[in-house]
């Protein structure tokens, strides 16, 4: 019997609001794990990221990442 792919998230925290310097770069299988381990101060409306950000705030501090399964298989079982 197959097992239905789980889901992997990675919460990038950056130093600088550019993104350059990374200084938290963490795996879960939630979102809601990421929302419980901030203490709630991100939301599910933060999560849908945009590459250009208008403005320029703490939320341009962080990156929430979905892995689809190949890359989760190549970037953490393959190696």
């Amino acid at each position: 019997m197959l097992k239905k792919p789980t889901k992997l998230y990675i919460l990038i925290i950056f130093n600088d609001i550019e993104q350059k310097d990374i200084i938290y770069l963490g795996k879960f299988s939630k979102i809601k794990d990421i929302l419980n381990w901030t203490n709630n101060r991100l939301h599910y409306c933060d999560v849908k990221y945009k590459k250009n950000r208008n403005y320029r705030t703490w939320k341009c501090l962080f990156r929430i990442v979905k892995l689809t399964q190949y890359e989760k298989m190549k970037y953490f079982y393959l190696n």
